[in-house]
């Protein structure tokens, strides 16, 4: 839904602000990427920090 809405704004938009097009786009580009990419490296960060977690050492 959010690519619809930046075409949509960048239609509306490509006479008047084409930079701030630009811009926008290219901002929203970069979140949309690392967000697939955190969620595999989290589900990896997790069983890490179990094993060297203080409370199973005591158990």
């Amino acid at each position: 839904s959010l690519e619809k809405v930046v075409e949509r704004e960048t239609e509306e938009t490509t006479d008047k602000e084409q930079h701030n097009c630009q811009g926008s786009t290219a901002r929203i580009q970069p979140p949309v990427v690392p967000t697939p990419i955190l969620k595999p490296d989290v589900s990896k960060i997790q069983p890490e920090p179990n094993i060297p977690y203080p409370s199973r050492l005591n158990d």
